[in-house]
């Protein structure tokens, strides 16, 4: 496989950033998390910025860190709604694009605890309304789509590098 980037996108707490560090050591690249580049460009977490700016401007920053982070070769983690932007979403053409799905009680049971600011109050109604809002984004991106309700981390990047060849490429190399 060519070196271009590899980008996850997928639900809240659907596994995208853990996916994505594991994949990017075992690929030899860095990995990027664009919810971290944000905190780290801004000295702001998330959840003030939502609550400080609002969402819009939250989207705003998060395009501008993805079109930047794009321009490197790596693994690059987005943030559960950066697909709302149509800028975006054509910026991922020349892109492998891996959807990382987990079903949604999944998803309810790993986000217990954490400050997503669009996950706050009745967190499977809002699970529900940003799936129905956000589901036609996944597969029109995808190159890829790999389940990880049921499935190790581990697993799931061998099937992803599977898909990009370079698991092959790899066996091949340690048996010269």
């Amino acid at each position: 496989m060519t070196r271009k980037q590899i980008v996850l996108v997928g639900m809240p707490a659907c596994g995208k950033s853990r996916v994505g560090r594991e994949l990017a050591v075992a690929l030899g690249l860095e990995h990027r998390d664009s919810d971290a580049l944000i905190e780290e460009s801004t000295g702001r977490k998330i959840p003030e910025i939502f609550s400080t700016d609002g969402e819009e401007y939250f989207r705003q920053l998060e395009e501008e860190v993805i079109e930047r982070a794009l321009a490197y070769p790596g693994v690059l983690s987005l943030g559960g709604g950066a697909l709302t932007r149509k800028a975006t979403r054509e910026r991922l053409r020349d892109c492998f694009v891996v959807y990382i799905k987990a079903e949604l009680p999944e998803l309810l049971r790993r986000s217990q605890g954490s400050d997503r600011p669009l996950l706050a109050g009745d967190a499977q109604a809002r699970l529900e309304e940003l799936w129905e809002a956000r589901k036609e984004y996944f597969p029109e991106v995808a190159s890829l789509e790999v389940q990880t309700s049921s499935e190790p981390v581990t697993h799931v990047v061998e099937q992803i590098l599977r898909e990009i060849g370079e698991d092959d490429e790899r066996d091949d190399s340690s048996q010269r």
